[in-house]
């Protein structure tokens, strides 16, 4: 998805996730579901990012978060956001000329969002997520945004549809009122 974005010569990517996603490779795999913000970091129109809600066990090696801090990635985890509230987060987000957001939903608590191959307690609230994505609107323009590994069959109740449907219908609403006011 980053490749396509390369139009912009000046793009932030704020994300919203349990794990970094900083792996270099996944066995003799390079691009996987363990590599995606790395994978970003090195190509040329990507020149910040911002990662909300860490929190995953395992999710990624020591020397994976020192090469994200090296990069100078500013990390977020949740219990930071839970602690200093949604706007002190919101402060951290790097001023770019641009965004591209990415939820993976297994960045929201799952007692919210269990429908998700990897849940892991503690994420954000949906109102913090919804307050991190006004607050990139607010910055700039949002040039792109996906939610992903949302799994309905892990959730009976099909609530996590729902929250994921409703962050990007808060997108689309965050992203006009953005650009009435520019």
């Amino acid at each position: 998805m980053f490749r396509a974005l390369d139009r912009f010569s000046d793009l932030c990517v704020v994300q919203v996730d349990a794990h970094l996603d900083w792996t270099d490779s996944y066995g003799e795999f390079r691009e996987s579901h363990s590599s995606p913000m790395r994978r970003a970091s090195e190509m040329p129109h990507i020149t910040s990012m911002v990662q909300f809600g860490l929190r995953g066990l395992g999710s990624s090696r020591p020397t994976a978060f020192a090469d994200a801090r090296q990069w100078d990635s500013v990390l977020v985890p949740a219990p930071q956001v839970h602690r200093d509230g949604a706007e002190a987060a919101c402060s951290l987000i790097p001023q770019a000329p641009c965004y591209y957001i990415t939820v993976d939903i297994d960045g929201l608590v799952p007692s919210i969002c269990p429908g998700t191959g990897s849940p892991q307690p503690g994420g954000l609230l949906y109102d913090q997520v919804r307050e991190i994505i006004r607050a990139v609107a607010a910055r700039g323009p949002i040039v792109g945004l996906d939610v992903c590994e949302v799994s309905p069959p892990y959730d009976w109740a099909n609530q996590t549809s729902l929250y994921a449907a409703q962050l990007i219908l808060d997108a689309i609403c965050f992203a006009t009122k953005g650009m009435a006011s520019r």
